[in-house]
């Protein structure tokens, strides 16, 4: 309440020193509040008038002051009204009316249209709290409507004439202001979507009655629903099972998440080893490739052959580059490796692959076998060399 501060004997002072306003002495409606006495607001502490002593007038100079002023009422009420309180019958106010006298009481107990103005017949939709808007400092202009008062729709007011209405970028709608807007603040809106038809957004998010696709936006035709939620805009659902195209198109760091700085150099596409939706897990087939000797007995990992992290593979024999011996050249026993009974071995560039190292020969002209290896030797999930 006011008399919560604004009490007497209240010593508080504001940041610039300067005293707050107080309760006039101890006897001064003691006990009863500031904003309740029909006096004071909180936005107009001077209400309060000076008081006026009604002026009683002798039936003389009634008389006289009707014969001056012929029609003119000297209690300063219509014929037939009761006096306004503060005033006696007979008698006229000298000067500003003093509201201090009619504390407690409703304002429409006296402006009613017969002892006072009353409201008039063009006053907005609300209930009889004038003070609820209104001020006895100064009655117009009202600076501040409380909405909490009005019975009327938004529209009953907010029509262009009495109070701003709805402009014409507005989005088409017959629903009530309060649909989407509250008097508190009336913007941002907080729009109900429910009543939307589904794959409709872009009538609206326009980027005229509302917001429409960034600049930054991948390139779609697909409805904003497609993806996003109207409970939250952010993050975004997108469901990749329709896309075709160059994954790049997208995910370059402007559109999308792109190739952080710590991932492998490449330029294939994401998809050669991502797919959604477990994005994080590598699904490349270097059996695809013709550089690659299909699977190994262990699970390599990417570093263990590309020790740059690069695409490129710095073999440690670059002569047999894409072959077994490109890496294991230097693991190649010749001893192990007869090519004819007559001593002659098989060379690294001849088994550059593994293969074909089955067979004893009789002489160098390699046609007819002498013997053959025991087998198997050299597959990828043999564990022999």
């Amino acid at each position: 309440k006011c008399m919560s501060c604004h009490e007497y004997g209240m010593t508080w002072k504001t940041n610039t020193g300067v005293r707050l306003w107080t309760r006039d002495g101890p006897n001064h409606y003691a006990g009863q509040d500031c904003n309740g006495s029909g006096c004071h607001t909180a936005r107009d502490k001077m209400a309060m008038r000076r008081v006026v002593t009604p002026i009683v007038r002798t039936p003389a100079a009634a008389t006289a002051t009707g014969n001056a002023a012929k029609g003119t009422t000297i209690s300063g009420a219509a014929t037939g009204a009761a006096p306004r309180p503060g005033m006696t019958a007979g008698s006229a106010p000298s000067g500003p009316f003093n509201h201090a006298t009619v504390m407690g009481q409703a304002c429409v107990s006296c402006h009613n249209g017969t002892a006072a103005t009353g409201k008039p017949a063009s006053h907005i939709a609300t209930t009889n709290n004038c003070q609820s808007c209104h001020t006895t400092l100064a009655w117009l202009p009202v600076t501040t409507v409380d909405h909490s008062q009005v019975i009327g729709t938004c529209v009953s007011c907010h029509n262009g004439a009495t109070a701003t209405g709805k402009p014409s970028r507005h989005l088409a709608t017959s629903a009530g202001c309060d649909k989407c807007h509250t008097t508190n603040a009336w913007v941002p809106a907080r729009f109900d979507h429910a009543a939307v038809a589904a794959h409709t957004c872009n009538t609206c998010h326009n980027g005229v009655q509302a917001i429409g696709l960034p600049h930054t936006h991948i390139a779609t035709t697909a409805s904003c629903d497609t993806c996003h939620g109207t409970l939250a805009w952010m993050p975004a659902l997108i469901d990749h099972s329709s896309f075709v195209g160059n994954c790049a198109r997208c995910h370059n760091n402007i559109a999308a998440t792109g190739l952080p700085p710590s991932h492998f150099v490449t330029h294939l596409d994401c998809a050669s080893c991502h797919s959604y939706p477990d994005w994080g897990v590598v699904r490349f087939q270097h059996r695809l490739t013709a550089d690659y000797p299909l699977d190994h007995r262990v699970a390599l990992a990417c570093a263990s052959c590309h020790t740059t992290n690069a695409e490129q593979v710095p073999y440690a024999a670059p002569a047999y580059a894409g072959t077994c011996a490109g890496c294991h050249a230097r693991d190649f026993v010749a001893a192990k490796h007869p090519k004819t009974l007559k001593g002659q071995l098989y060379t690294v560039g001849e088994l550059a692959n593994c293969s074909g190292a089955c067979h004893v020969y009789s002489d160098a002209s390699l046609t007819t076998i002498a013997r053959s290896q025991p087998g198997p030797r050299h597959r990828v999930t043999d564990g022999r060399l």
